[in-house]
């Protein structure tokens, strides 16, 4: 779109006096996340006052800046309401995106996975009638009793701005995008299969500027550091848990007991470490600041070139939480990962990259130092793992190759035509006649009806025979 509209792109960021207290207040929950995110409703319940701020700030400004330039076209992350409840008030044409095709947004509710579920199943294929009952009810009903606070204070924020669009329902948040031209950076092969509607597109994985365009160029302490192991020779192992993951003290003394089991037997010759979002004094408790705690073939850093590395040919394994942009770029390095799902989507891309068999996933409650020496040794020594990542790195490039051309055109087109082509015939039935169901019930009525006929033929032509 850049292409064809020139110069006309300007990025303005959110002001940072709105985001700062809410990224504040995320740093002092880390732990509670740490623990309690593999639950939907405990995140919720966790992340509650968090996101009314976020609400409370985001819908004021964002109402504002919209009815100051009136812009043609805005997209809208379908977790992101607020932005598409002013949409729907000012009557700006929007699209949809996610990252991973969610409930609501494909057209198999019966078999794919139910958003609630936290053992990270991709369908229902192989869950028990009592998981999917627990997925359809139970898990919902915690999540809506846990987000109540946030839904209140939006209800209160949307009056006060006097925001009068129909609100998103908190168990189908993508619910309010249906018939919304809705760009999926995901791609079957790393997605289940499954019949989308027609507003759904997957265009993923999107690569950034550059990726897997030729031999990555580092520089400063990691170009010294796998030169020093031995370059592109070298079998090195990156963990990185981007930036939303923090590791508690037995989960950073299980990852490092892991590594030094590897280094000390020769499976591998190194790793990069990335720290970020983990706080010092967890980095302390677990000894990694101590003198002589790391091995020299070890760096940890509070930031790494995550792409580059897994460019390289130096790194074999990557040790991740499975989030979604993480997932892309070991995709397109032909990386295997190893997974330690955290929260959200995390728990579901890990074991669709299992089933793959292009990694392996490790529960974050169950590490130790012999559960990682065991699966990274795996990754980095058997073939079938690298083999797999590579079919996995085919379909990715295969699929995204016109990713970014064929999401431009979408959106060109519905910027100025609309997206009155993408609604189902069916949207203007009924559910039961959407559904077939009155279909279904008038076949039912004749069977009865015929089967009540016969019943009463058969009993006629009894009582003629006894006389």
């Amino acid at each position: 779109m850049r292409t064809a509209y020139g110069g006309a792109f300007e990025i303005e960021p959110i002001p940072a006096e709105l985001t700062d207290p809410v990224w504040g207040d995320l740093n002092t929950k880390v732990g509670e996340v740490a623990e309690t995110g593999d639950d939907p409703a405990a995140l919720a319940s966790v992340m509650g006052d968090m996101s009314s701020k976020l609400a409370r700030a985001l819908y004021g400004w964002t109402k504002g800046r919209c009815a100051e330039l009136r812009p043609s076209l805005f997209f809208v992350d379908v977790f992101y309401n607020y932005a598409a409840d002013v949409c729907d008030e000012l009557g700006i044409q929007y699209v949809a995106t996610t990252s991973g095709i969610i409930p609501g947004t494909d057209a198999c509710p019966c078999w794919t996975r139910p958003l609630y579920t936290t053992d990270g199943a991709p369908t229902t294929r192989d869950m028990s009638l009592l998981a999917r009952l627990a997925a359809a009810t139970v898990e919902p009903a915690r999540l809506a009793l846990a987000a109540l606070p946030v839904l209140r204070e939006a209800r209160r924020v949307r009056r006060e701005l006097g925001v009068t669009a129909p609100r998103a329902s908190a168990a189908a948040p993508s619910a309010r995008f249906r018939h919304r031209l809705t760009l999926v950076n995901t791609f079957f092969g790393h997605e289940s299969p499954r019949p989308l509607p027609p507003y759904v597109r997957l265009i993923g994985p999107v690569r950034s500027q550059g990726a897997a365009s030729g031999p990555p160029r580092f520089e400063g302490e990691f170009a010294a550091f796998v030169d020093r192991l031995g370059g592109d020779g070298a079998r090195l192992v990156l963990l990185s848990f981007g930036q939303n993951c923090a590791l508690t003290p037995p989960r950073l003394r299980a990852l490092l007991g892991g590594l030094k089991r590897l280094l000390a037997r020769g499976a591998v010759d190194g790793a990069v470490w990335s720290v970020s979002m983990t706080p010092e004094a967890w980095l302390v408790e677990a000894g990694l600041r101590e003198p002589g705690a790391l091995p020299d073939t070890v760096l940890v850093a509070p930031w790494v070139p995550q792409k580059l590395l897994l460019e390289s040919k130096a790194v074999r394994a990557f040790v991740s939480h499975g989030g979604a942009e993480s997932c892309g770029e070991a995709f397109l390095s032909a990386t295997p990962v190893l997974s330690v799902p955290h929260f959200s989507d995390q728990p579901r891309n890990s074991v669709l990259i299992q089933e793959a068999g292009a990694g392996l996933v490790l529960s974050k409650r169950a590490l130790t130092p012999e559960s990682v020496e065991r699966a990274l040794g795996r990754l980095v020594a058997e073939p079938s793992f690298a083999s797999a990542a590579r079919r996995l790195r085919a379909l990715a490039v295969s699929r995204g190759r016109l990713a970014t051309e064929r999401a431009a055109d979408e959106v060109e087109f519905v910027l100025h035509h609309g997206d009155g082509h993408l609604r189902p015939a069916g949207d203007g039935m009924s559910w039961l006649k959407r559904n077939d169901l009155d279909l279904y019930l008038a076949m039912a009525a004749v069977g009865v009806a015929a089967a009540g006929a016969a019943g009463a033929l058969a009993g006629a032509v009894a009582a003629r025979r006894g006389r």
